[in-house]
């Protein structure tokens, strides 16, 4: 009855991505994003899972894969595959609440520079496979913790792209989401060669 226009989607070991190096499984992923569409919906896929073949450790603080090359192809292999698909999705999240780690519900916890450098090698590898993709982050469970304004300081020193910042507030207090709303703004004036986006996505 809703008829959202974007339903977002983790992208998470449930799906089991890359079951051994080289090989690719998209099926698993493939119906739940089918669904969004026949919902009339488009997908927002917000990126938070940790391969084991590049990932060999459970620790939340292991952040960064042990091969970044083949990270990359992996999230180039992905974004092509629903390019060709013609799944029409525009919009990729790189993570999800990177700075509270398992408490989050996701297996990372984040210091800014990791990951300014994962954001930084995730979207390059999105952007080859899908040149008109919107990339964004870092949908934080804090809006305050410093990975934002380290991501916002680099993608402007680096001309990164940063298509839309993504964050989250666990509050019905109105003036408790009104005052993350007004803070993004506020760090976003500070780089006015930004013009992201902005999503409070949960």
């Amino acid at each position: 009855a809703l008829h959202p226009k974007l339903i977002r989607l983790f992208i998470q070991e449930y799906f089991n991505l890359l079951p051994e190096r080289g090989r690719y499984h998209f099926d698993t992923l493939d119906r739940s994003v089918d669904t969004i569409r026949q919902t009339g919906a488009e997908p927002l896929l917000c990126i938070c899972f940790k391969p084991r073949v590049l990932f060999p450790k459970i620790d939340h603080d292991v952040v960064e894969p042990v091969d970044y090359t083949e990270w990359e192809q992996l999230i180039f292999n992905l974004v092509r595959h629903y390019r060709e698909r013609g799944a029409g999705i525009r919009y990729w999240e790189v993570a999800n609440e990177p700075d509270i780690g398992e408490s989050g519900g996701c297996p990372y916890r984040f210091q800014p520079a990791s990951y300014v450098r994962y954001y930084q090698r995730t979207v390059a590898a999105i952007l080859r496979a899908d040149p008109e993709a919107r990339v964004g982050g870092p949908a934080l469970a804090n809006v305050r913790s410093p990975i934002l304004p380290a991501l916002l300081e680099a993608c402007a020193k680096d001309r990164t792209p940063l298509h839309f910042v993504a964050w989250h507030i666990y509050s019905s207090d109105p003036k408790a989401v009104r005052g993350t709303i007004d803070y993004v703004h506020d760090l976003l004036k500070k780089h006015p060669a930004l013009k992201p986006e902005t999503f409070l996505d949960e």
